[in-house]
């Protein structure tokens, strides 16, 4: 018993911290790229951008986001925490499977809020025929050097139209909803929204959002 724990420790030790406690260093190349110069272009880009900045606003344009699908909503969050909020949320996306639209659903294995306690939600969710729900790197006790792995993405993709991303995930500390008392996430969020959806061109950002999800749902 005692030996097995300790040896256990040792080998999640080994392998799972010890590998990570050097830093690599970031190139010159990576880092003028990361500073934004390769992304200037010289024509008009196929988007418009809004910043969504108060709490309750952003749970707001979730649920009208969610209630304006028509064909396809893909998300993905690093954490949904129950409550109130959530409830909405998971609701809306119910009703628009129930309508006919597909749905994608990639939350961090660890993280996501859709396991554990909260099994019955993901079965739930899961069971609808137009619900698709994966797990990003659920924890695997034989490897912990994949602990660490974890998806912190959060976005919302409604049709070829409209993208919301930003630094919230789902739950009432980001959204402030009436009764909250406990500490507030600051936040913002950003919606986009793609102004040539009609004529089938892929130039907004959209498509690249869409893009890294499909390589990451596949993979």
């Amino acid at each position: 018993g005692f030996a097995a724990v300790l040896l256990y420790l040792i080998y999640a030790v080994c392998t799972g911290v010890l590998p990570y406690l050097h830093q690599k260093t970031v190139s010159g190349s990576f880092a003028d790229s990361a500073a934004g110069t390769d992304y200037y272009g010289s024509t008009p880009c196929a988007d418009r951008v809004a910043l969504v900045e108060e709490p309750l606003e952003s749970l707001g344009a979730r649920i009208h986001l969610l209630d304006e699908a028509r064909e396809t909503i893909d998300l993905s969050y690093y954490a949904m925490h129950m409550g109130p909020s959530t409830d909405l949320f998971l609701g809306a996306i119910l009703r628009a499977a129930d309508r006919g639209v597909q749905v994608r659903i990639l939350v961090d294995g660890m993280s996501g809020g859709l396991t554990w306690a909260n099994r019955d939600y993901a079965a739930a969710l899961g069971a609808h025929p137009n619900i698709q729900l994966k797990l990003y790197n659920p924890p695997n006790q034989l490897k912990p050097w994949t602990y660490n792995g974890r998806l912190h993405d959060k976005y919302l993709i409604i049709d070829n139209r409209l993208l919301l991303l930003g630094g919230r995930n789902i739950g009432d500390k980001y959204f402030n909803p009436e009764g909250f008392e406990k500490n507030l996430s600051i936040d913002r969020d950003v919606l986009v929204y793609n102004t040539q959806w009609q004529t089938g061109s892929r130039e907004s950002v959209l498509f690249d959002v869409r893009a890294y999800l499909d390589t990451l749902w596949n993979s």
